[in-house]
């Protein structure tokens, strides 16, 4: 508590943290599974299942929507965050790293 009193800090959001870990561990295996896909179609010649091209197809089309999804609420809150009412400090630091953490 010390310490986060006198360098004008907060308290880490410790459940906040893990949510965004594990959701950047949940997105990652996504993107594992669908480089798993791709070479399997591609490299791997097997005619006893004929639906994972569609299964690929599939999945791409639903990482690549939950991508697309986070971007457009990245710039629907980069816009909220540049207005004047916003925190300062938080304002900046969520400016700053929001590309990075989408």
């Amino acid at each position: 508590n010390y310490f986060f009193k006198y360098t004008c800090g907060e308290r880490p959001h410790w459940k906040g943290m893990s949510w965004l870990l594990i959701e950047a561990c949940d997105w990652w295996t996504d993107v594992a599974f669908v480089v798993y896909l791709y070479l399997h179609t591609r490299y791997v010649t097997d005619e006893r299942i004929p639906g994972l091209y569609f299964l690929f197809v599939a999945a791409l089309t639903a990482l690549s929507m939950t991508y697309f999804t986070n971007m457009l609420y990245l710039t629907h809150y980069l816009q909220i965050w540049a207005e004047p009412k916003a925190p300062g400090i938080t304002r900046l630091w969520l400016q700053q790293w929001s590309w990075f953490l989408i």
